[in-house]
C-alpha cells in the first residue's frame, strides 16, 4: 500500500498548500512524538535543523509544538547541512531528527526529512506507522500538562558537526595551500562548508553565504555549476565546489573548470577504496546514474546498486555523505606530497580514466542532477522548476 504522505526523500510541496502549512506541521509533529512515545524509552528526544527559506520560521514552531505535545524534548539547532542533522542525531542519542528543507527547489517549497536514532532515513514501516497517527484525532494523543516535553535551542550545531567530521581525517591532513571555491547555495552549509574548509588551512573563497530567506537556490548552488566554473577561472582556484539548498549534494569542478559531477565522484572514490581495499560491499547509485558509471564499475569488477529507496546495509553510500567522504578518500589527499604552492595535476589523471565511460546520449544524463555530461552542463535541465516535486511525493 503506497504511502499517503512520505515520498521516497521526505514530504515536499509549496509552502502553504495541502501538507506544508502551520497545521499539518503540528500535526506531523504530534504523530513522530506519539510513536516514539509509545516505544515506552526513559527519555524521548528530537533534533530539528532546517535550511534557510523563509517559511522555516514558520513551520519549525508548529512542528516543535507537536512534538511537545506528544511529551517529546526537542532540540533546535537552525541552520544545518541535512548530513550534520543526521550525525547529530545519532551523536546526541536522539530519538529522532527532523529537517525541514525542500533540498534544490526553490524558496516557496518547504518540506521535511525524518532520521531515526542511527541517523539513517526513517524506514518506509515506522514512516506508514507516523502517517496512521496523522490521521487520527488529535485530542487522543495529546500528553499531560506534567507530561509536556521541554524545548532549547543549541547555537553549537555547526561546531558540533565540523567536530565529528574532522574526526575522519588524520592528526596531520590538512589543506594548506590549496584554493577552493564553495558555492553554498545560500542554504544550509553558508556557515559549516567554508568553515570546515578554513579550519583545515584552505584558502576559501566563498560564495552563495549571503542567505535572506528568499535567495536559497536562486542562481546559485548544485544547480548552476557555471558559477563555480567561472569563479575557479577567476581565481586560479584549484577546485570548485558546489552544494544545493540543504547541502546534501555536490557538484565539483576541477583547477581547469571542467565539471566533475556526482557520478564521476563517486566513481573516483570507490576505485581509491577499492585499490586501499577499504570498499567493504558495493556501491549504492540512483535510477538516474549514468550507464557509463556501470560500464567502469565492471572493469573495477565493483557491484553498484541502482535504487533510490534501497535499505543500506554493507554498502558505500557515495551521494549520501559527500562531507564525510570527499576530502579525505579523494585523490586531492595526496597533495601533500606536492611542492609548496604547486598544484599537484593528479585529480585531473584521475578523471580522465573515469570520464572515458561516461556517455550523455538521447537526452538521458548522468547522475541524480538530471542533465550534467562530461564537463558542460546541458541547457535546459538547469532550470529547478523542472525539479520541483508536486503532491506528497519527495523524490528528488
Amino acid at each position: 500500500m503506497p504511502k499517503k504522505y512520505f515520498g521516497t526523500d521526505g514530504i515536499r510541496g509549496a509552502i502553504n498548500s495541502k501538507n506544508i502549512n502551520g497545521d499539518m506541521f503540528f500535526k506531523f509533529g504530534l504523530a513522530s512524538g506519539t510513536f516514539f512515545r509509545s516505544q515506552k524509552k526513559n527519555k524521548q528526544v528530537a533534533v530539528i535543523a532546517k535550511d534557510t527559506r523563509l517559511s522555516g520560521y514558520m513551520l519549525e514552531p508548529a512542528l516543535v509544538s507537536g512534538l511537545t505535545s506528544a511529551g517529546m524534548h526537542v532540540y533546535t539547532l537552525g541552520p544545518l547541512p541535512t548530513n550534520g542533522l543526521a550525525m547529530l542525531t545519532k551523536t546526541m542519542k536522539a530519538n529522532m531528527g527532523i529537517m525541514i528543507t525542500a533540498s534544490h527547489n526553490p524558496h516557496y517549497d518547504n518540506g521535511l526529512k525524518l532520521f531515526g536514532p542511527d541517523g539513517m532515513k526513517l524506514s518506509n514501516k515506522i514512516e506508514k506507522k507516523i502517517e496512521h497517527l496523522i490521521d487520527q484525532r488529535i485530542e487522543k494523543n495529546l500528553s499531560e500538562p506534567e507530561k509536556l516535553g521541554r524545548v532549547k535551542r543549541l547555537e553549537t550545531g555547526t561546531k558540533d558537526y565540523i567536530k565529528i567530521l574532522k574526526k575522519n581525517f588524520s592528526e596531520e591532513f590538512n589543506l594548506r595551500g590549496l584554493r577552493i571555491v564553495i558555492d553554498c547555495a545560500n542554504g544550509a552549509g553558508y556557515k559549516a562548508g567554508p568553515e570546515l574548509l578554513k579550519s583545515l588551512g584552505a584558502k576559501v573563497i566563498a560564495i552563495g553565504v549571503e542567505p535572506n530567506g528568499m535567495n536559497i537556490n536562486k542562481n546559485c548552488g548544485s544547480v548552476y555549476p557555471q558559477n563555480i566554473k567561472r569563479a575557479v577561472k577567476k581565481y586560479k582556484a584549484h577546485i570548485g565546489i558546489s552544494l544545493d539548498g540543504d547541502a546534501d549534494r555536490v557538484i565539483m569542478c576541477d583547477e581547469k573548470s571542467n565539471i566533475i559531477d556526482g557520478d564521476q565522484i563517486i566513481a573516483a572514490l570507490a576505485s581509491r577504496w577499492k585499490n586501499k581495499k577499504m570498499l567493504k560491499g558495493g556501491v549504492v547509485g540512483t535510477l538516474m546514474s549514468n550507464y557509463g558509471l556501470e560500464q567502469y564499475f565492471k572493469t573495477l569488477k565493483v557491484v553498484l546498486t541502482c535504487d533510490c529507496t534501497i535499505e543500506l546495509d554493507n554498502l558505500t553510500a557515495g551521494p549520501l555523505n559527500w562531507a564525510r567522504d570527499h576530502i579525505r578518500a579523494s585523490t586531492w589527499e595526496n597533495h601533500r606530497g606536492r611542492d609548496r604552492g604547486k598544484f599537484d595535476q593528479q585529480p585531473v589523471d584521475a578523471f580522465a580514466e573515469v570520464n572515458r565511460f561516461f556517455v550523455v546520449a538521447g537526452g538521458v544524463c548522468s547522475n541524480q542532477h538530471l542533465g550534467f555530461g562530461l564537463s558542460e552542463p546541458v541547457k535546459n535541465p538547469l532550470n529547478p522548476e523542472i525539479w520541483r516535486a508536486t503532491g506528497p511525493d519527495g523524490a528528488e
